[in-house]
């Protein structure tokens, strides 16, 4: 501690202290003080990043029932377009093999709106619902959105049952390693809902392509609340929960990243925002396109736009 402290203070006198230099070591030690107290600054901030630095993981969960019961009333929420049925069937299998009653609602895509949704679930808010399990995420061309009004229009009907999001493939758990990157936004967006409404969230499930036998005693084990995971990935061989884990930095150079295109920067008129891009204007980018709520009416926006520009990048600023 006392050696990195002298070094920090390029104090060459301590540094011979305890080193035991001699005249001759303590004139290299002056002129090396500079270049280790460099170094020292390095190392104290790659320190600070590793501390910030995490990976995901999928670890099995152990002694996972395939017998759960469930009980009470669930909805399931399932996409009107053709080709979701088949998974739809089993899932309303599991709920009831598991002692449960479901009501399927299934939304045409006019009803996939706020307001719209919201009425078609009021039917139901009179009743003691258990849970929503919803297979929107699922449906290629109106997932995301589908899965977002959904959560709006439940607080909407206010219904409080806690949601569980279901899946294919939208995580790279177990020997999968490619996703489908349309379902894999519902999980981006499921992780935000559970901060924002804690209450009435249930959990994250990724479903193999198959959903029998012991996988469906799985599913059921997990919207039973067995498992105590509420993001969780089943496949053939168990189920697989979602951990963070430190990450160390690797040892390999890495080379600065430098924008090829157009970059969207959202929030982009905001105090971050700007420096966001004025660093990209810096590294080469052609082309920013800057969105806020404010657009060009944020304060400070012209003269972001002429910094921007200054440094050879074309800008783009709107409200949305």
């Amino acid at each position: 501690l006392f050696r990195s402290a002298a070094v920090e203070r390029q104090d060459v006198s301590a540094l011979a202290g305890t080193l035991g230099a001699d005249g001759a070591q303590q004139s290299w030690l002056r002129e090396m003080a500079p270049v280790l107290a460099a170094w020292r600054r390095r190392r104290r901030d790659q320190s600070a990043v590793d501390r910030s630095r995490y990976r995901v993981a999928w670890h099995p969960v152990a002694a996972v029932p395939d017998n759960a019961v469930l009980t009470g009333l669930w909805l399931l929420v399932i996409p009107a377009a053709p080709g979701g049925d088949g998974l739809a069937d089993e899932c309303a299998r599991v709920l009831a093999d598991g002692g449960a009653q479901a009501v399927t609602v299934a939304p045409g895509p006019a009803e996939l709106d706020r307001e719209a949704l919201a009425d078609l679930l009021r039917e139901h808010a009179d009743r003691e619902l258990t849970g929503v399990v919803s297979l929107l995420a699922t449906a290629e061309r109106t997932g995301p959105m589908g899965t977002l009004v959904l959560v709006q229009a439940l607080g909407d009907a206010g219904i409080d049952a806690r949601l569980w999001v279901l899946t294919c493939g939208a995580v790279a758990a177990g020997q999968a390693r490619r996703v489908n990157a349309v379902q894999a936004m519902a999980w981006g967006l499921g992780r935000v809902a559970a901060l924002e409404h804690p209450q009435r969230w249930g959990g994250l499930i990724d479903l193999p392509e198959a959903l029998s036998g012991r996988a469906a005693g799985w599913l059921r084990a997990v919207l039973a609340g067995a498992t105590g995971e509420d993001q969780v990935a089943i496949r053939p061989t168990g189920v697989l929960a979602r951990r963070l884990f430190r990450a160390h930095a690797e040892n390999t150079p890495v080379q600065p990243w430098r924008p090829s295109g157009p970059v969207l920067v959202t929030g982009g008129t905001g105090v971050l925002g700007g420096h966001v891009a004025r660093w990209l204007a810096d590294r080469g980018a052609p082309r920013l396109v800057l969105i806020s709520r404010r657009g060009a009416a944020a304060a400070s926006t012209a003269r972001l736009a002429a910094q921007v520009c200054g440094a050879g990048t074309a800008v783009t600023i709107a409200a949305g």
